[in-house]
């Protein structure tokens, strides 16, 4: 028993009701979309310091640092939402692989038809008779109000 803990088995690294791999998973994904917040701000600071570069090489106003910052905040974009679509495509696939299958439709032929549902209010009313309410009328096809 002891033995088995010691060994670095499944049993003794996992929390009940989780699976092994899946925790692995779940932080793989998370550090993922933590990077892509850092992928952005690289894209953009990255860019205004090349921009930065140039306006001091070439003596010009912050014309370049606004152009190449522009850039940054365009590709940057572009990648950060690529990116989060890829990532998003991948859970939804990983959540419909473990989801619960969708309920069966009920059959036609298994619905209760109008005879049944007669009996069961028939009982029903027998039912609130004993004890001791009355029943309300109940209304019949050609009843107008």
């Amino acid at each position: 028993m002891i033995s088995d803990l010691d060994s670095g088995s499944p049993v003794a690294t996992t929390p009940v009701g989780s699976k092994p791999g899946k925790q692995k998973d779940d932080a793989s994904a998370l550090w993922r979309v933590s990077g892509l917040g850092i992928e952005l701000a690289g894209a953009i600071v990255g860019m205004v310091l090349i921009g930065w570069a140039l306006d001091t090489w070439l003596k010009t106003s912050p014309r370049w640092m606004l152009i190449c910052g522009g850039v940054g905040i365009l590709g940057g974009g572009y990648n950060f939402i690529r990116s989060a679509m890829k990532l998003n495509r991948q859970a939804i696939s990983r959540y419909r692989s473990t989801a619960r299958p969708k309920p069966v439709a009920i059959e036609e032929d298994t619905a209760p038809d109008r005879e049944q549902i007669e009996r069961r209010l028939r009982e029903f009313e027998r039912e609130l008779k004993k004890m001791g309410a009355e029943p309300e009328p109940r209304k019949q096809e050609g009843d107008d109000e």
